[in-house]
């Protein structure tokens, strides 16, 4: 009976190779994406606190 009960990635994908190769690809690109915005926002917030007196609102 269980056996053949189809996948369900199949059901609303169709292909499931091409799924699995751009879910890698946008895991990655958001992957970048995040690690990009933290280092902006250290960037930023070291701008701030070492050249404006804001670090203690910071």
């Amino acid at each position: 009976m269980n056996d053949n009960f189809p996948p369900p990635k199949i059901d609303w994908t169709g292909q499931s190779s091409i799924s699995h190769r751009q879910r890698v690809r946008l895991f990655v690109s958001v992957f970048v994406m995040s690690m990009a915005l933290i280092g902006i926002m250290v960037l930023m917030y070291s701008l701030l606190a070492s050249n404006t007196p804001l670090r203690g609102i910071l």
